[in-house]
């Protein structure tokens, strides 16, 4: 008999208390109807489904310093981030609008929600279930969704039941410094998993690349064995490759640095040598 319950879903994050300024709220209450991807805004999607622009996306951009810095160095590029926590994705809104950046796009939920965004041509037909899963997973600012404490980001939620088919697809996939919940009982929820990576497969574009870096060794172990076993082929001169881009430094790079703590990059491509 086939379980007519959906199983729980595993969060690579967690909500806590976190401080939002007052230049953030005035951000996402004025600027995420314009750079906000969303349901409830159909013709940005559209817009950014026809562009023949190089694209990326960022899963999990934190406070958004890294986004708004490629932004500024690549302006013929059109980048997509993805991000859980409110405080982040209005410091990157309030970025956008300082230097006057009209290349970045910014998607406020988990992405399990952002995944069922992009699988239609008309985003406004999975308007009720990217909305909800929205609310459930990540209470983004959305007109007049309810609004939840956060902090400041790490990865995001993924439901690895669903068979997404995308109309979305990037160049590069970028997923920097993604929290690695270094107790073994939280291993589950690290982001990184098979499944996870599988989903992401279909958002590639035939040669785009997914670029990994953490500052956990072991995280670093853990992400190669799980590409090994996806069966990608792993790049080892990745500044070969079209529209790769440079990592800038991040804050949890100089942090890890001062902790003596290695950065390491890992640059894959979908399929195996």
């Amino acid at each position: 008999m086939t379980d007519s319950f959906p199983r729980r879903t595993i969060r690579s994050y967690v909500r806590r208390q976190g401080r939002i300024t007052r230049a953030q709220e005035t951000a996402l209450t004025e600027l995420y109807p314009r750079w906000g991807l969303s349901a409830n805004y159909p013709e940005t999607l559209t817009a950014l489904q026809q562009s023949t622009q190089t694209r990326y996306l960022e899963i999990g951009f934190g406070n958004g310093a890294a986004l708004a810095t490629l932004g500024q160095q690549h302006p013929d590029a059109q980048f997509v981030g993805v991000e859980v926590h409110r405080p982040g994705v209005g410091h990157l809104l309030w970025e956008i609008q300082r230097h006057a950046l009209s290349n970045i796009h910014v998607f406020h939920g988990d992405c399990d929600a952002f995944f069922q965004l992009i699988q239609s041509n008309d985003p406004s037909t999975n308007k009720s279930a990217v909305n909800q899963s929205q609310q459930e997973h990540a209470e983004p600012f959305l007109g007049n969704l309810p609004r939840e404490e956060s902090d400041q980001g790490s990865a995001s939620l993924v439901n690895t039941n669903r068979n997404d088919h995308p109309h979305l697809q990037f160049d590069g996939i970028l997923i920097w410094f993604p929290d690695p919940w270094p107790k073994k009982k939280h291993h589950k929820r690290r982001l990184i998993q098979s499944a996870f990576i599988q989903r992401l497969a279909p958002i590639l574009k035939p040669n785009g690349y997914l670029h990994l870096a953490t500052d956990w060794f072991p995280y670093a172990e853990w992400m190669q064995e799980v590409m090994r076993s996806a069966g990608w082929k792993k790049i080892d001169a990745p500044k070969e490759l079209a529209h790769f881009l440079i990592r800038p430094p991040s804050k949890y790079e100089q942090r890890g640095l001062r902790l003596g703590h290695g950065v390491t990059d890992l640059v894959y491509q979908c399929g195996s040598s």
